[in-house]
């Protein structure tokens, strides 16, 4: 069925790049220039929900605030700001505390006597109403309760993470997350949040008649007479529930196709998106429904080989045939993407050995050589170790049971252990288990078009099950597919197409108490580089 969705999340999509140490790839036209000597990967994990908000063909801000329990509610913070006095005269209108109500003081405003008789003694007010009457919603001058979820997302913290009077975030992480943020502003025309100012009004005004506002750098509650200017930017709440919000989705050709009904265990496709990383390789987002009525946050990585890209293993510089070393998938990239071979995009592989000395599940060859040529099985984890990925010297991709590698471990210049067989030869395979976490896929179609798959999981959603992965992998046109590390593991980083970052794109579940969004180090990941 078609689904109504807010246009809230129909943004741009941060995008991200693959991350390991010895494969590479190709840069997208004049949009992603090609890296320097050494790479441009960057690492900061933005909050998941961070997109460019859209009304049409105009970008009207900057999503900062999912609802966890329906990813169909957000706040937008407006990109037109000014810098203006609350209102030209005091002492007309008073709130005697702070609202929690977004909507209240443009209510209260609006319905007094003062405003209808001269909207322009209310600048504050006045700015949302126009918002209001040009682009629909409720539009509003943000509370202070907003204006704590707006720091939180502007420095890349979680919405709950307290915010205290004086608070000011210097780790680089924080640094790196609000240029990201400003780079969606800025996309959206609307500067940066911070300038030669830092001081919001926010909808609150104390006894003595001034008006509060807030300061998004060191963050702090101050007050003012209204005839004082002070930035101000609109804030509203998007709900695809209601009429003026909402556009039909599924938008992308791949969403299209999962709900018309190949993918039997999706039903619904709640929202998606997608954008072209490089010719040949483009990515997907989207949020989906299951026949078991799960909601999952799915990425997606769509790459013809043939358009001069190759999909590669990598590892860390630091391992050795026998002293494996784990490292973050960012590292990985960093190493890999040369300006000769951009790296574009990686997801992690294969499973660990975690007693000593720590090793890979599975075989890994990586440019030819076979760095380990044999499966390290545990009757405890039946579900590790089944099998391989990898791609033959003549770069087509393959997949095989695990007995099947002695026979074909010459002919493979790439290759990972792996996890269950979900599809072989287009038959989806008996699969071991129902339970449900954030996992990581890879198959392709009979044309060698390669899909690989990353799924969110135990933050607000709990993730999918084998047969769900099958599913969607079957009805993106997979013969064969297969299971990688998931949990923790599963992760995806993506180029971005406007800053020609590689970047985390999904939500990784570490650290499971908490709010997730940690990079797991890995002992090797797949990549998708120029040839």
């Amino acid at each position: 069925m078609t689904r109504q969705f807010s246009i809230a999340q129909a943004a741009l999509v941060f995008a991200t790049m693959l991350s390991v140490l010895s494969c590479n790839g190709k840069a997208p036209a004049a949009e992603v220039p090609d890296p320097g000597a050494g790479g441009d990967s960057e690492y900061f994990n933005p909050l998941p929900y961070l997109s460019v908000y859209r009304k049409g063909n105009e970008n009207l801000g900057v999503v900062f605030y999912e609802d966890p329990a329906d990813a169909r509610r957000t706040k937008v913070i407006s990109s037109a700001r000014d810098v203006i006095p609350w209102a030209t005269f005091d002492g007309t209108w008073r709130i005697s505390s702070f609202s929690t109500e977004p909507d209240y003081v443009h209510a209260v405003v609006t319905a007094s006597d003062a405003f209808k008789a001269n909207p322009d003694d209310f600048p504050a007010v006045k700015l949302c109403e126009q918002m209001r009457q040009s682009y629909g919603g409720n539009w509003h001058v943000p509370s202070v309760n907003e204006m704590n979820l707006l720091f939180n997302a502007y420095y890349g913290k979680a919405p709950e993470t307290a915010v205290e009077e004086n608070l000011e975030y210097t780790d680089d992480n924080a640094l790196a997350a609000a240029a990201y943020f400003d780079g969606l502003l800025s996309s959206a025309r609307g500067g940066t949040l911070l300038g030669s100012s830092n001081e919001y009004w926010i909808c609150g005004q104390n006894a003595t008649g001034t008006m509060q506002f807030v300061n998004l750098k060191k963050y702090n509650h101050g007050h003012d007479v209204q005839t004082n200017e002070r930035y101000l930017r609109c804030v509203r709440d998007v709900d695809a529930s209601k009429s003026d919000d909402t556009i039909e989705y599924p938008q992308t050709d791949i969403g299209k196709v999962i709900e018309g009904g190949l993918s039997t265990r999706i039903t619904d496709v709640l929202w998606d998106t997608t954008y072209t990383v490089i010719n040949g390789l483009d990515y997907y987002q989207m949020n989906l429904v299951t026949d078991a009525g799960e909601l999952q946050k799915v990425y997606l990585l769509r790459t013809d080989p043939s358009k001069g890209l190759e999909i590669k293993v990598g590892i860390s510089n630091q391992t050795t045939t026998s002293d494996w070393v784990a490292e973050k998938l960012s590292l990985m990239a960093a190493h890999m993407n040369t300006a000769a071979k951009p790296l574009y995009a990686m997801i992690n592989a294969d499973f660990m050995v975690h007693s000593l000395p720590k090793h890979p599940r599975g075989p890994v060859h990586c440019n030819g050589t076979v760095w380990c040529g044999s499966f390290d099985l545990d009757e405890q984890y039946p579900e590790q170790g089944c099998a391989y990925l990898g791609v033959t010297h003549n770069g087509k991709m393959t997949i095989g049971p695990r007995d099947n590698y002695p026979s074909a471990q010459s002919s493979l210049k790439e290759c990972t252990g792996t996890g269950v067989i979900l599809i072989q030869d287009s038959a989806i395979q008996g699969l071991y288990t129902n339970s449900r976490h954030p996992r990581t896929g890879v198959g392709y179609s009979a044309a060698g078009i390669v899909w690989m798959m990353v799924v969110d999981g135990r933050h607000g959603t709990k993730g999918m099950t084998y047969a769900e992965m099958a599913s969607l992998l079957s009805g993106a046109g997979c013969t064969d597919a297969v299971n990688l590390d998931g949990g923790g593991s599963s992760q995806m980083l993506v180029r971005d197409a406007a800053t020609g970052k590689i970047t985390m794109r999904n939500w990784p579940s570490d650290p499971s108490e908490g709010a997730g969004g940690e990079e797991r180090a890995r002992f090797n990941a797949w990549a998708i580089v120029k040839k």
